[in-house]
């Protein structure tokens, strides 16, 4: 948003700053992680460990065609969820310990190239299957808000 649009708003539609970082503040885990992988974990693993660059992007693009099969059902199982807390706060609340360990196991490859191998490919499968349940929900949350109060 430009100055001049952010001028142009009545006081009254303005968000206070409080409101706008907080609402910010849940896309740092897509920064870090995106951040994680587009700059870092090629260069740890291939400049630094010594694995492979075409195994380092095999197993990213393997994630990725995991990603296509695991977000559907993560969706599909959140929305058949019913719970006190709703249907995505449990599946956010029980991913935050699965995802911290795997973002650990990430960048703390354990032996040697070829278990290297098996052990980034692993790391990058839970860590994405973890994020795709921890980080699509609020999503789901937000839109779903927004439409009941249509």
């Amino acid at each position: 948003m430009t100055a001049a649009m952010a001028s142009a708003l009545p006081p009254s539609e303005k968000l206070p700053l409080r409101i706008r970082l907080g609402n910010g503040f849940g896309s740092i885990a897509y920064g870090v992680k995106d951040n994680g992988f587009a700059t870092l974990l090629m260069l740890l693993y291939n400049q630094v460990l010594g694995l492979d660059a075409r195994i380092v992007g095999l197993v990213l693009l393997l994630a990725l065609f995991m990603d296509a099969i695991i977000d559907p059902m993560v969706g599909y199982w959140s929305d058949k969820t019913h719970s006190r807390w709703g249907k995505r706060h449990p599946w956010m609340y029980g991913s935050i310990l699965p995802m911290a360990f795997a973002w650990i196991m990430l960048w703390h490859p354990l032996g040697a190239r070829p278990a290297m191998a098996l052990w980034l490919s692993a790391a990058v499968r839970l860590s994405d299957a973890r994020r795709g349940v921890l980080l699509r929900n609020p999503r789901a949350v937000g839109r779903a808000g927004t439409v009941e109060r249509l």
